[in-house]
């Protein structure tokens, strides 16, 4: 009955064969046994090479079960194969373990583990083993560092083939006497010394003596499976950091070279891994915090041990990508912060340092690490003053500064930015934070003076925040009733029936209101002429000629924050704002700071608030002396 079905299997064209005939028998072999070891020629004549020819997954995989069978239930069947034949299943084995989809790769590994067991306990175990065992060494380590790879077969093969390696059943060498100029005193010496060259060969960046241990421990640790699998995973490690480097590469300058099979391997690899990570949060987020805390520790450890410059910025520039979104723990709860506090008066790692710090100062998760909070500020700017003294004319500084200087100012403003936006409110707590809170915006203010639109933005941004805030507190407790807007039109409140307990609030928060308004006093009037200074010119409306040859109007601003900041300021203090301005005017009519760009700025800026006032400070408000004080300016100070 077998003939007939094996006949047309074989005659058949590759995309008519069908895969249920190899099915059926692996079935047959299954139930059989022993009783099939004289049909397997036949069988094994009519469909080894025709399946070779068919590219279908499904026809290898029963293939390979097919084989598997035979090898498990009739293997004196296959020892008794022609060399060619049994070339060709070994072939196919290697083939299967290396193919990159697991299913295939599995069955190939579990069919390979079959005939080494099968072959231990034959006759022709030296014969087979001097054949075959140098190639499934080397495919195997191919496997097991190949990046595409995520089975623990390849280990258990490994373990096996070495325990055999090492020992008496091989009684005969597996070196072939006449391509190897000496011989060894035993086949475990040998293996030893071929896999030194192997894996010495296949990872250039790990030295001899890695290597030299890892083969060494290899074998030391055949007889325990676990202490095995554990060193081939340390040393796997190190491989794939290698092969990762290697791939990248080979992405970036060589895929179009790659065979398509290849190329769609990495493809799924990458998108199987993503999705797997990313389809679960509780696991992605576990997996990265796993990594992390091997990272973490790597990282503290060469920070405190190297003295090797480059090693020390590549570990800093690691802690920056990671502190964003690592527990707080990882960084409070262990020596992290004072030991970048240690780098940051060094040159060489100050700007790693600082946006290592930024990106702490601008976590915030309640108030449970305030306290180390303030430790790392107050610290921070006793080592600030020693590397950037107060008395810094930080404009002059940063405009002749060279690039690292200047991009530390950048990361300095970032720094004063992100933390006071998270945690000013802690530094205002005892007389000791507040002086160092007033010293670093007196910093900050000095930094906004920087000639350099992006760090302007960046700190214009948190002023505009905390003048914002402070207007919001002052303005509820001048006139809890009326809201002035940024235009100075008066809205009464939509919600007159709260009010009785809007006052109960706010004459209960009354003096803390006050007591904050007046500690920023000092630096909202600096803050005052730093805006009169900087103002850009307000809105214009230009008349161009569009791409279509049309003449359009064209609407160009780009004071809008700088406008609302200002008029902020002008009501939390009329006073002040009229004293600067008058102030700044006199050193124009004086021609101590007299240029046109200096006038067009006070200019822009007292345009830029005059329509923001209520009627009562307009009549107060002294601008028709300051616009005729402006047409005073002398003579010599416009040539």
């Amino acid at each position: 009955m077998m003939d007939p079905v094996l006949g047309d299997y074989a005659r058949n064209l590759p995309d008519a064969r069908e895969s249920e005939v190899l099915s059926l028998f692996a079935t047959i072999i299954n139930k059989y046994k022993a009783a099939m070891i004289e049909d397997v020629p036949r069988i094994f004549e009519a469909v080894f090479q025709c399946t070779l020819e068919v590219h279908y997954p499904e026809h290898r995989l029963k293939f390979f079960s097919l084989l598997r069978a035979i090898a498990t239930h009739c293997f004196p069947a296959l020892i008794h194969l022609s060399s060619e034949q049994l070339k060709l299943v070994m072939d196919s084995i290697i083939w299967a373990f290396r193919h990159t989809e697991r299913n295939i790769a599995e069955t190939g590994l579990n069919l390979l583990l079959e005939m080494l067991k099968n072959f231990q306990a034959s006759e022709f175990c030296n014969q087979f083993y001097k054949s075959y065992f140098l190639t499934i060494e080397q495919e195997i380590f191919a496997v097991l560092t190949d990046t595409f790879h995520k089975l623990a077969g390849p280990t258990m093969v490994n373990e096996d083939a070495t325990f055999q390696v090492e020992s008496d059943a091989l009684t005969e060498p597996l070196w072939d006497a006449a391509t190897v100029p000496y011989p060894y005193l035993n086949n475990a010496m040998f293996v030893r010394e071929y896999t030194i060259k192997l894996l010495g060969t296949s990872f250039p960046n790990m030295t001899a003596s890695e290597v030299t241990q890892f083969v060494n421990g290899l074998f030391e640790s055949r007889t325990n499976l676990s202490i095995f699998k554990n060193h081939i995973r340390d040393f796997l490690v190190q491989s794939k950091e290698f092969s990762a480097q290697v791939l990248e590469g080979v992405i970036k300058y060589r895929w179009n070279a790659l065979p398509v099979e290849q190329r769609d391997g990495m493809k799924n690899y990458i998108s199987e891994v993503i999705v797997q990570l990313s389809s679960n949060e509780t696991s992605f987020r576990m997996e990265r915090l796993t990594e992390f805390q091997l990272i973490h520790e790597l990282c503290l450890y060469v920070l405190s041990a190297s003295q090797r410059t480059e090693l020390i910025r590549a570990t800093l520039s690691t802690l920056n990508a990671f502190l964003s979104w690592i527990p707080l723990g990882y960084i409070f709860e262990s020596p992290l912060l004072e030991t970048l506090l240690k780098f940051f008066p060094m040159p060489s790692y100050r700007n790693l340092t600082l946006q290592c710090l930024t990106e702490v100062a601008a976590l915030n998760f309640g108030d449970f690490y305030n306290m180390q909070y303030v430790k790392m500020y107050t610290f921070f700017m006793v080592q600030l003053q020693a590397i950037l003294p107060p008395t810094t004319k930080i404009p002059e500084a940063y405009a002749n500064g060279s690039s690292e200087e200047q991009a530390f100012i950048q990361n300095l403003a970032l720094f004063f930015t992100s933390f006071y936006k998270s945690h000013i409110r802690v530094l205002e707590s005892t007389q000791d934070n507040i002086s160092a809170l007033l010293m670093g915006l007196e910093y900050l203010i000095n930094i906004s003076y920087v000639d350099d639109t992006e760090v302007f933005k960046v700190c214009l941004d948190y002023w505009n925040s905390l003048v914002l805030e402070l207007f919001e507190l002052h303005n509820n407790l001048d006139n809890p009733a009326v809201t002035v807007n940024m235009m100075g039109l008066q809205t009464i409140n939509s919600w007159n029936l709260q009010m009785p307990l809007l006052h109960g609030m706010v004459d209960g928060l009354g003096p803390q209101i006050s007591q904050r308004r007046q500690l920023y006093a000092a630096p909202m009037s600096k803050l005052r002429m730093l805006m009169i200074c900087r103002m850009a010119k307000p809105e214009e409306v230009l008349i161009v000629e569009d791409e279509n040859g049309n003449i359009v109007r064209e609407t160009m601003k780009d004071n809008d924050i700088m406008r609302e900041t200002l008029i902020y300021l002008s009501h939390l203090d009329h006073e002040d704002t009229e004293k600067q301005m008058l102030k700044k005017l006199s050193k124009q009519l004086s021609g101590e700071d007299w240029n046109w760009n200096n006038l067009n700025t006070l200019c822009w800026a007292i345009g830029s608030i005059s329509g923001s006032m209520m009627e009562e400070q307009v009549c107060c408000w002294p601008v028709p002396k300051i616009s005729q004080s402006s047409l005073e300016v002398p003579e010599n100070c416009c040539q």
